[in-house]
């Protein structure tokens, strides 16, 4: 994501039913703020208690080996 002014977005959409899974689109106007690519895998978190769900690229979250 670009520094500078932070990223205020609020959109709704809608689940749709796919071949065994569910989808959610991601708004255009976030893509591109995260740099997010076809391809990019994403992690969805959530805990006990949460309020919402948290969406980070995955990458962040693995071990990273040299």
């Amino acid at each position: 994501m670009s520094k500078g002014a932070p990223l205020m977005y609020a959109d709704t959409r809608t689940v749709q039913q796919g071949d065994g899974c569910n989808m959610v689109t991601i708004p255009k106007d976030l893509v591109e703020a995260f740099d997010i690519e076809s391809g990019d895998e994403l992690l969805f978190s959530v805990q006990q208690g949460d309020e919402g769900i948290l969406i980070r690229p995955a990458e962040q979250f693995r071990p990273q080996y040299e």
